[in-house]
């Protein structure tokens, strides 16, 4: 029994994010098809944070008749 979750039947968007000291990388991937939807790098700074953010609520749903909002953390 595996205890990974397939993400498909709980998301349609899967947002990913790779940390660096200076700039961070983002992919956000329909979890249906593994297809890219839209990729975005930005600084490391308070701006950048706001740029991912509006990244992620910016990509499109996936799916016909899907509603699902992006839930998005922002670091405190």
């Amino acid at each position: 029994m595996s205890s990974l979750t397939d993400h498909r039947e709980v998301v349609d968007v899967v947002v990913g994010v790779d940390t660096h000291v200076h700039t961070h990388s983002a992919a956000a991937i329909d979890a249906a098809t593994g297809g890219v939807l839209g990729e975005i790098t930005v600084e490391a700074t308070a701006q950048g944070y706001v740029e991912l953010v509006d990244f992620a609520v910016a990509t499109p749903r996936c799916g016909p008749g899907r509603s699902k909002a992006p839930a998005v953390m922002v670091p405190a």
